[in-house]
Formats: C-alpha cells, sequence, structure tokens
C-alpha cells in the first residue's frame, strides 16, 4: 500500500486551505479487506480531527 498527499495554501491567513491524498491499495485485496480499510481510513482520528474549514479529498484506487 502507498499514498501521496498534497496541499493547497491559502493566504489571509496563510493556512492548509485543501488536502487532496490518494491511497493505493494493493491489486489483490478482496472486496471486504478493500471495504474494510476505506472505512477505517475515512474515520481515522486524524481525518474527523482536521478542521472543518479545510477541504480534504481523499480518493482510494
Amino acid at each position: 500500500m502507498t499514498g501521496s498527499v498534497e496541499k493547497t495554501m491559502a493566504s489571509g491567513p496563510r493556512r492548509v486551505a485543501k488536502l487532496e491524498v490518494v491511497v493505493n491499495l494493493p491489486s489483490g485485496l478482496d472486496i471486504e479487506d478493500r471495504a474494510w480499510l476505506i472505512t477505517e481510513g475515512c474515520n481515522c482520528p486524524v481525518c474527523v480531527s482536521v478542521s472543518e474549514s479545510m477541504e480534504v479529498d481523499v480518493t482510494f484506487q
């Protein structure tokens, strides 16, 4: 499993405005394991604690 994160900055005040997250799941995963990883990834403590003013786009491939 690999992933990447790209941030987009905003000004006034300077802050992170958007995170684009791509998670590359292994191709050999069965449907149940894939669904579990996606659910856990979307409900992890870090993801749910991000400021509501920040846009977060998560893509699972």
